[in-house]
């Protein structure tokens, strides 16, 4: 068994919740709103019908990565959660929708430290006090790719994505194309 699939092992969700709760990727109830971005119909799909049985409301579609990273601007704080694939108008475009998903995320954890912080020093940091259930929770981001499919790939972009881009979770695309299943491994941090 390699590295892939043994880490793999277990964490697919096509059937649903093993006793209420999935053994990895997001726990229901953890997200309501999800950024999709992903070009091809049938991936989207799948992750789609995934996250739908992990509870989540509202799934936006942006088609490409042009699209995604438009959205993530304009609406960002709507999300609580980006799934990405990887390879899209280029190459490597999606890891432009995990750069600007991560920016956000680090604006978010600023202003959620901003907000628990005493007032006084909320207003010298020029933020002001709200209330606590307006406070933004972390971004949960995933990035959908091929390069998991291999023993080699899955070793380096466990490290790239995992560890560089920051990515909570990394969805192989080879079972979603077999089969439609789709499975959560952790990336380097778990969300």
């Amino acid at each position: 068994m390699t590295d892939s699939e043994s880490m793999a092992k277990g964490t697919a969700s096509s059937g649903g919740p093993e006793g209420g709760r999935f053994k990895q990727g997001p726990q229901p109830g953890s997200l309501t709103r999800v950024l999709l971005v992903d070009d091809n119909d049938r991936y989207a799909k799948s992750l789609t019908e995934d996250l739908h049985r992990r509870g989540v409301e509202d799934i936006v579609r942006a088609v490409n990565a042009k699209e995604g990273v438009e959205l993530l601007r304009a609406r960002g704080d709507e999300f609580d959660g980006v799934v990405s694939d990887i390879s899209m108008e280029h190459q490597i475009s999606g890891l432009r929708v995990l750069r600007v998903a991560r920016a956000l995320d680090k604006q978010r954890r600023a202003t959620v430290i901003a907000r628990t912080d005493d007032p006084r020093q909320q207003s010298l940091r020029g933020h002001q006090a709200q209330d606590e259930s307006t406070t933004l929770r972390p971004l949960m981001v995933a990035c959908a790719t091929t390069g998991l499919d291999t023993p080699a790939g899955y070793q380096f972009n466990k490290f790239l994505l995992g560890t560089l881009y920051r990515c909570d979770f990394l969805i192989p695309k080879r079972p979603i194309k077999r089969d439609g299943k789709v499975f959560w491994i952790r990336g380097a941090k778990v969300w």
